[in-house]
């Protein structure tokens, strides 16, 4: 995975929990790598100190092969999302 797909996935995981309804995905390809991924948001919920959460999963295809993770987000303080 390059830096440029890290970031790719990182922005795809933003645009996903905060525009997206559940099940909607968020994609995201980088020709000069090849590489690609999606991001679909899953049931929302608020954690045991009150912060809005979501799940969601990833799946990456990186170098011809593919990762699935189911994964869950938080909004921080500064209203972005940070995996938990």
């Amino acid at each position: 995975m390059t830096v440029d797909d890290a970031h790719m996935a990182a922005l795809s995981m933003q645009i996903a929990l905060e525009r997206r309804s559940e099940n909607e995905a968020s994609t995201w390809t980088n020709d000069l790598s090849g590489n690609h991924g999606r991001v679909v948001p899953r049931e929302s919920y608020l954690s045991d100190g009150g912060a809005i959460c979501r799940q969601y999963d990833e799946t990456m295809t990186v170098a011809g092969r593919t990762y699935t993770e189911r994964r869950a987000a938080c909004r921080d303080g500064d209203g972005r999302w940070s995996t938990t």
